[in-house]
C-alpha cells in the first residue's frame, strides 16, 4: 500500500509540474512580445523551463513505470 501512496503522489506531482512547465513557456512567451529581453533575462527563463521540464521527466518515468507495473500485474 504504501508504494501505491507514493506513486499516487508522483502522478499528482507529474499534473502540477507539467502546469509549472506550461507557465514558464507561456511567461517566457509572452515576456518576449512585450519587449527585448537581456540576455540575463532570457537565460534566466530558459533554465526555469528546463529545469521545469527535468522535473517533469523524472517524474513522468516514475509515473509510467508504476502505470507499467499496474498493467502487468
Amino acid at each position: 500500500m504504501h508504494g501505491f501512496a507514493g506513486h499516487v503522489l508522483s502522478c499528482g506531482e507529474r499534473e502540477r509540474l507539467e502546469e509549472e512547465l506550461f507557465e514558464a513557456r507561456t511567461r517566457c512567451r509572452n515576456l518576449s512580445r512585450l519587449r527585448h529581453l537581456s540576455h540575463q533575462e532570457r537565460m534566466a527563463l530558459d533554465e526555469r523551463e528546463q529545469a521545469a521540464q527535468a522535473r517533469l521527466q523524472a517524474v513522468a518515468e516514475s509515473c509510467s513505470g508504476f502505470n507499467a507495473g499496474i498493467a502487468d500485474g
